[in-house]
């Protein structure tokens, strides 16, 4: 008989069926309970989780976290992966995971005085291709968790990052069977009953390695005694034993063992909730950005920022926990939610404002470009009236502009120039007012340079390039309605679609404009059978063709009404093979349409943008935060929408919050593209479409407008973050990826570069690097995440 290693824990989320109070609640709970226990049995363990949970207990029971302490010091407690909290891997930005496991790590080991042995992502809905890398630069060998969609069969696996990185992931995927080296006994104990089942599966293991038992509870569940009866009885029969986590893994090394290596894409996972509560990742795509935004241009302006902008950090891993990002809540959770998005706009609008010095100037604006290459973008200067203008930025640059009134054209219009005393370049900027005015015998299409959209009230929409390519041809099912009979995570569609066409429709009047060529198609869909017939969904959709912009952008404006329905956008593409390319944080992968599984229903997590091709062409959809995307043959389905109903809820019943009823928007770019999306550029148009030029009313400092801080000559290697480092030396900290594949050589150009060294996520500090005055040559290696530290001058 093999060894068992008996662990124990109590996953408590930061918030699902209940509101976050009451989960803080059940921690303090848990806590007394655990404590009590072991003191009453020296020989027991437990383990813990999620830093937010006791950064929070610091300030709230400061008596309890201290005995959490001591049993940490004392090794009968251990703390699980050092996360901030067990966030959403998949589709919030990849600097997020980063920051949520390096933050957590330094707040444990300053305030807890522990370091985790081991990684956990246990309950996570799937986990991206890039987590063994990440972990793996964290000093992690094996990581803990049980999601992977439903068809691993292994509980014991090397998962292989896009990089070839390998962890050891330990763990069975709660929804397969027939499961090996059939190592491992997992259940949620809510009862005696389920502690009986769980060690009945114990001994029905037959593995040839070190076992592992999980005594596992969630939330309310009482953490019983009656498990430690179970051992003991075994105790007398064979090498049982009460341990940790990181002893069971040092069993294993020990030990050794033969398994397989897997792809690091375990996924997917718990699909219904891709398009759950949309608002929220859209939500989250903004707040993520402008952060981000924030931090880059406090690190390179020398501006103190770190204490201001820590707990919008905080506050974003609450808001990237699973059960929040995924929507899996009630609605005060929802919420509040929404409000720390807005404090963390708010904290970062005021944080950049402050590393411009910016001032007030009512004829003056401030552009700035936080992307690292030269960008001519459109900047709208007033959202009402659409005006604005073309800006030339360059890399990681700031400009400012002078708005000059023009009062023979009214209050409201201005001149756009530059200014060149403040170090600007000169540029061709187009002029304010934006005039509309309705195209003459354009019909129901328009065109740019590079496209052409053609819209037909019966056969929907067609776009092809300017030699007659087309690449959607006659989608009349561009926009559609199903029946969802699922539940809170899971959907369950049945029935036919219900097609936008095939109700009410018109087409507006085509338009050109400064920026471009517009049109809109709307209407009522038809009546839905199912919900009693009770549901009711006016849209809209907005088309704009930019100038020299190789791209179709889409706003999807819904007013809706129901339940038991997903609300689905479509893009068939005229293409004649099916390969799809989904982005992740750090990287693209390349992913089959799959069969449906018990937790998965066709969709695949797609960070910034999927694409289609057939070897000659492309077509992808960039999204701006709703990112669940199937792939239908040729075709390229997102979920805007899921509304579940009455049916099979036994958590959270629908209400209009969770049914997201009332007006939504979603904004897509589509960009048909000839070759492969590396060589389309598809990574960088993905990257702007979600970093738009930010545009500040005001002056900002001399030394900081008409320059470039940063860039990279390299399109497929993406600046992730900018950062001072986390030690306080006032080093500045870059981290880069290789986002295609592909071994690249890059040039980066850093203003004031006076040393540069290697380092990691962790921000270690590593060997000195050459560099030639401000710039500095880096190796990449395909999909590697490449983090440096410099001393920089400020000039």
């Amino acid at each position: 008989m093999g060894d068992y290693y008996v662990v124990a824990m109590n996953h408590i989320d930061m918030a699902f069926t209940m509101r976050e109070e009451a989960h803080e609640e059940m921690l303090d709970v848990t806590l007394e309970r655990v404590i009590g226990v072991l003191e009453r049995h020296p020989e027991l363990h437990f383990a813990l989780e999620q830093a937010a949970h006791y950064r929070k207990l610091e300030r709230r029971r400061p008596d309890l976290f201290q005995k959490v302490r001591q049993l940490l010091a004392e090794g009968r407690m251990e703390f699980l992966g050092g996360m901030a909290t067990t966030a959403e891997t998949n589709f919030p930005n990849g600097e997020c995971l980063i920051r949520n496991q390096g933050m957590g790590l330094l707040w444990i080991r300053k305030h807890l005085g522990t370091e985790p042995k081991v990684g956990w992502l246990v309950d996570t809905f799937g986990m991206n291709p890039q987590v063994p890398q990440i972990m793996s630069q964290f000093g992690f060998r094996h990581v803990y968790a049980n999601r992977f969609g439903g068809d691993k069969r292994h509980d014991l696996f090397f998962a292989q990052g896009l990089d070839g990185s390998k962890i050891l992931v330990i763990g069975r995927d709660l929804a397969s069977i027939n499961v090996l080296p059939n190592s491992q006994a997992f259940g949620l104990c809510r009862n005696p009953g389920d502690v009986d089942r769980l060690f009945a599966e114990a001994d029905a293991l037959t593995g040839d390695v070190p076992r592992l038992v999980h005594y596992y509870i969630e939330n309310e569940e009482l953490f019983s005694e009656y498990y430690l009866r179970l051992v003991e009885e075994r105790q007398t029969e064979g090498n049982w034993k009460h341990a940790t986590y990181a002893e069971y893994s040092e069993a294993l090394e020990a030990h050794g063992y033969e398994v397989p290596t897997l792809d690091g894409d375990l996924n997917p996972e718990f699909t219904g909730t891709f398009a759950l509560r949309t608002p929220i990742k859209v939500g989250n795509r903004s707040a993520e950005t402008g952060l981000l935004e924030a931090e880059l241009w406090a690190a390179l302006l020398g501006a103190d920022a770190q204490e201001s902008l820590e707990d919008c950090w905080w506050d974003l891993f609450f808001c990237q926990f699973h059960d929040v990002f995924t929507g899996s809540h009630e609605d005060i959770t929802y919420r509040n939610v929404r409000n720390k998005f807005h404090g963390i706009h708010d904290v970062s609008a005021r944080v950049l404002r402050q590393s411009l010095g910016m001032r007030e100037a009512e004829d003056r604006i401030v552009c700035c470009n936080s992307l690292p290459w030269a960008r001519r973008e459109w900047v709208e200067i007033d959202p009402d009236t659409g005006r604005g203008f073309f800006a030339e930025l360059p890399p990681c640059g700031v400009e400012e502009y002078a708005l000059e009134m023009l009062p023979e054209c009214g209050a409201e219009e201005y001149a756009i120039e530059s200014l060149p005393e403040r170090g600007a370049e000169e540029y061709a900027l187009e002029s304010l007012p934006e005039r509309t005015e309705e195209l003459p015998g354009a019909g129901s299409s328009i065109s740019n340079e590079y496209l052409t959209l053609v819209l037909d009230e019966k056969a929907g929409i067609t776009l092809k390039d300017r030699a007659g390519t087309a690449y959607i041809a006659e989608a009349a099912d561009f926009l559609v309605a199903q029946a969802d009979y699922g539940g809170l995570q899971i959907e369950r569609c049945e029935a036919e679609e219900v097609y936008a066409m095939t109700g009410s429709v018109r087409i507006g009047a085509a338009v050109a404009s400064e920026r471009g060529q517009s049109i809109s198609m709307y209407g009522r869909f038809p009546r839905m059978p199912w919900n009693h017939g009770a549901n009711r969904l006016d849209w809209e959709i907005q088309f704009l063709l930019q100038k020299g912009e190789k791209a179709l952008r889409i706003k999807v404006l819904l007013d809706w009404e129901g339940q038991e329905t997903r609300i689905r956008l479509r893009l068939p593409g005229a293409l004649e093979g099916r390969d799809a390319f989904y982005e992740v944080p750090f990287g693209v992968v390349r992913r089959e349409a799959y069969r449906n599984l018990p937790t998965a229903k066709g969709e695949w997590p797609a960070f910034r943008f999927a694409a289609l091709e057939d070897g000659k062409r492309g077509l992808a959809l960039i999204n701006r935060g709703v990112a669940g995307v199937e792939q239908e043959g040729s075709s390229l389905v997102t979920t805007l929408i899921r509304a579940y109903g009455e049916r099979d809820n036994p958590w959270i019943a629908p209400t209009e919050l969770t049914s997201q009823c009332g007006k939504s928007e979603f904004a897509f770019l589509v960009a048909p593209y000839e070759g492969n999306y590396r060589s389309a550029d598809i990574i960088r148009k993905a990257q702007a479409f979600n970093q738009p030029v930010t545009c500040l009313k005001g002056m900002c400092e001399e030394s900081a407008a008409g320059k470039s801080w940063f860039s990279i000559d390299r399109e497929n290697i993406v600046l992730s973050a900018i950062k001072t480092a986390w030690d306080g030396s006032g080093d500045t900290v870059i981290r880069m990826y290789e986002a295609a594949g592909t071994a690249q050589t890059c040039s980066a150009e850093i203003s004031g570069l006076q040393e540069v060294c290697r380092s990691d996520v962790a921000e270690k500090k590593g060997e000195r690097l050459a560099h030639a005055g401000d710039k500095v040559t880096l190796e990449f290696a395909p999909y590697e995440i490449k983090t440096i530290r410099v001393r920089r001058i400020l000039q």
